[in-house]
């Protein structure tokens, strides 16, 4: 996850973690955006999971809703409330990362600055990521939360809302609150949530990479009895690889979804919830009137979202980065 760099730009490295974070959070969430829509379609619907509904459920499973709203709002509502979701993924992803590689460098400078000139690949202690990770997560969602809530509130609504509009209504019914209504859920999320798709990373980032290179020496020994030699890629090198970045983040972010998917459930029905509700409240009636299952809702969706999601994410951050980093190396 932490790329190395040359001592001499190590002074840069804030800003490009800044920048390579902004260009995957807005890129990730132009891509990921009709599975966000239809995972909280999914998530807020009531009905049908109480033992005394009598009404269907509006939405039944991932391919039902996606053909319900492309036929009933047209194929732009799948991006309904983007913009909004722009501001919240590149403001979240900004300081994710920049926050998460600055803590990481600062609890294990001694073993980072060890292999910054060697071509090992660094894999920081699992602790370190899972402190470093549920930190930058923690403080990240303060500061994009408000983007979540609209962006929650214009999905949740069938007819076209602008965000001027979304944010006055919010304004008018809730107060400056309201901006932050599921904010301790969402917390409650992302600690376990940011920690353990760092740490997983990670971890397996490292062992595709031994993979790699247990393969690529087999190769190698193969070759030469035909005589031809293929040089074996260093770990760093092999950290660098778009294809282990994907299938690195993809397993992250499915896994660590998973653990966490009441909270965001819980998150999204107290963000739309008529007038005030406490965590407690939320949780009680959900399971009151619907049942366990309903803190599972969305949950296929969600899990490919958060799968896909973090594996472009983590694949375009460290592929801008590494880009950005090699840029400013030939202009200094």
């Amino acid at each position: 996850m932490v790329i190395l760099s040359s001592s001499h730009d190590v002074k840069n490295d804030k800003w490009i973690d800044m920048f390579a974070g902004s260009i995957s959070g807005a890129t990730t969430r132009m891509i990921v955006a009709p599975l966000d829509v239809i995972k909280i379609r999914l998530q807020l619907q009531k009905s049908g999971g109480s033992a005394t509904s009598t009404s269907p459920p509006q939405y039944r499973g991932v391919f039902n809703t996606l053909g319900k709203i492309t036929r009933e709002e047209g194929i732009r509502a799948l991006w309904k409330g983007n913009l909004s979701a722009e501001f919240l993924w590149i403001s979240y992803a900004t300081a994710q990362f920049s926050l998460y590689n600055s803590f990481v460098h600062s609890l294990d400078q001694e073993n980072y600055l060890a292999h910054q000139n060697s071509n090992q690949h660094y894999k920081p202690p699992t602790y370190i990521s899972l402190l470093a990770g549920a930190t930058a997560g923690s403080i990240a969602t303060a500061i994009s939360y408000p983007f979540d809530t609209l962006r929650t509130n214009i999905v949740a609504q069938h007819q076209h809302v602008t965000i001027p509009q979304c944010v006055r209504q919010i304004y008018h019914t809730k107060g400056y609150i309201g901006f932050y209504k599921g904010i301790t859920s969402s917390v409650l999320q992302i600690i376990p949530q940011i920690s353990l798709q760092f740490a997983s990373y990670e971890w397996l980032k490292n062992l595709y990479i031994h993979i790699a290179i247990a393969k690529e020496q087999h190769q190698h020994a193969k070759n030469n009895n035909n005589n031809n030699n293929n040089s074996i890629r260093t770990p760093r090198e092999l950290s660098k690889d778009p294809i282990i970045q994907l299938l690195s983040g993809g397993s992250s972010g499915a896994i660590s979804k998973f653990i966490v998917l009441p909270f965001d459930v819980v998150k999204k029905r107290m963000q739309v919830a008529p007038g005030g509700i406490t965590l407690k409240q939320c949780i009680s009636d959900m399971f009151k009137n619907e049942g366990w299952r309903a803190f599972y809702k969305g949950g296929v969706p969600s899990m490919i979202k958060a799968g896909a999601a973090a594996s472009l994410s983590f694949t375009f951050y460290e592929q801008a980065k590494t880009l950005l980093t090699d840029m400013l190396f030939k202009i200094i």
